[in-house]
């Protein structure tokens, strides 16, 4: 038997992204002030009620209140908003802000989907796959995930190669998902991304390739994905695909341990026999740094997250000269308290990861990993020291030249710039020092922050000059 290369049954594979609500930000409305938005939607602008609901719905620039949220999104939903009724109708699938009442979802999700809203095509896919509000219908369910498939919906595109993987609501047809998998993969979904990469190791619908598979496997694992990772590690470990190496493959499967996986639990205990002392201290060091998320986000597949990241400015758009500065905030949404852990070793032998990514993306697409606020350059990471965060608490980051001066060496060009921040956690179920429970695991990525460099920066040029 192969050495603890993951080696799972095809119905396993199958997992569908859970009905959502929206949170794509109106741009039109995010700069305008935000009692020119109320005022807006209190006058009957729909697409101002829907922003003024996703505003209230995640307590950004106005007092979280998911009651108030509701009754905005209802509003510009009764214009025949789509978003808006996508929007209400995942509140009534949950039960936030209103009654869970299924039925109702459903009214409202298919008024979006019908209007040809590729999410809401793709939720409402899933309630039929679900027998969710409706009669379960698995032909049904396949209708909507194509529709929203053909408008390069990524979740629908994962959803309907995992219909045909399993021949749920269409004939089963290993190609046809391999081809469905590749889409959603190609837009960065890791789920995808994995199922891809297990394709090509076993020649599931695709020609057998296992450099094809440790390619995919690497993507979906520097995202987080366990079994990924799992699987990557038993790739090196075999040196199938990639040149075999104990150490990396020890450190791909501790990253998947630590999420829980007892396939990669029960692999380190197999490869700590066949390797020396030295190896096992190198492989135990903190992992290597991974790539920043993807530029096309993975879909949403989870219920709102604890966590919430945003970005500050004093401006939506910041014109800079002579700096750069902003803040990074977390805030706790839930009842329990949460740690913002760094890459750690404790006591009990057990790893804590996690850690905050940022980047600047340039128009032209470049993209500059950013060092940001704590030690020397990491590039793009910061790494915390068991930061705590109460429940209901905040905690800001402030950033500033000085502290992306270092984080690439690279040159702010005058142009238009996008900062981003990801954050993303393992912690669950550890305690540390202060004995707060580790509640959170996941990722979640912070909103977009515009600036504009009219010249470059004294600094850099300084900079330029001592290199």
């Amino acid at each position: 038997m192969k050495f603890f290369v993951s080696s799972i049954a095809l119905l396993a594979i199958t997992c569908f992204v859970s009905p959502c609500l929206s949170d794509d930000m109106i741009p039109g409305w995010a700069l305008s002030s935000i009692d020119d938005v109320k005022k807006a939607a209190d006058g009957g602008n729909a697409d101002a009620q829907t922003y003024m609901g996703q505003c209230c719905f995640h307590g950004r620039r106005v007092v979280k209140d998911l009651s108030v949220a509701v009754f905005w999104f209802r509003k510009a939903a009764e214009q025949g908003n789509a978003k808006a009724q996508r929007n209400l109708g995942s509140c009534y699938s949950k039960g936030q802000g209103v009654e869970k009442d299924l039925a109702e979802a459903v009214k409202w999700i298919r008024k979006a989907a019908e209007q040809g809203d590729a999410a809401a095509q793709c939720d409402l896919g899933i309630c039929y796959f679900l027998g969710e509000g409706v009669t379960e219908n698995a032909a049904e369910a396949v209708k909507w995930y194509r529709k929203a498939a053909g408008q390069e919906y990524a979740a629908g595109q994962f959803n309907l190669g995992s219909c045909y993987t399993d021949g749920k609501g269409v004939e089963k047809d290993l190609a046809e998902a391999a081809k469905w998998y590749r889409k959603a993969a190609e837009q960065g979904v890791a789920r995808a991304q994995y199922n891809l990469g297990m394709f090509h190791e076993y020649g599931y619908g695709v020609a057998q390739n296992h450099a094809e598979a440790v390619k995919w496997y690497r993507m979906a694992a520097e995202q987080g994905n366990a079994r990924a990772e799992n699987s990557l590690g038993g790739c090196y470990a075999n040196g199938q695909g990639v040149p075999r190496d104990l150490v990396a493959a020890y450190k791909w499967l501790s990253l998947a341990a630590t999420q829980g996986d007892q396939t990669a639990r029960q692999g380190l205990a197999e490869l700590e026999r066949k390797m020396t002392p030295d190896q096992i201290a190198e492989a135990q060091r903190l992992p290597e740094s991974l790539s920043l998320i993807s530029p096309v986000e993975e879909p949403p597949i989870q219920n709102e997250s604890a966590l919430e990241l945003t970005l500050e400015t004093s401006k939506s758009v910041v014109e800079s000269s002579e700096e750069i500065s902003f803040a990074i905030c977390f805030h706790n949404n839930s009842t329990d308290n949460l740690l913002l852990n760094g890459g750690a070793l404790l006591g009990n032998g057990t790893q804590i990861w996690s850690s905050l990514e940022a980047e600047l993306k340039s128009e032209s697409g470049q993209r500059i990993p950013m060092t940001l606020g704590l030690g020397g350059p990491m590039s793009g990471r910061v790494y915390f020291l068991g930061v705590p965060l109460r429940a209901g608490s905040g905690y800001k980051l402030p950033v500033r030249m000085y502290d992306h001066l270092f984080g690439s060496g690279a040159r702010l060009k005058p142009g238009k710039y996008e900062i981003r921040c990801v954050y993303r956690g393992r912690q669950s179920p550890y305690r540390d020092s202060t004995q707060m429970p580790a509640c959170w695991e996941g990722k979640v990525q912070s909103n977009l922050l515009r600036i504009k460099v009219l010249r470059p920066n004294l600094l850099f040029r300084l900079w330029d000059f001592l290199r």
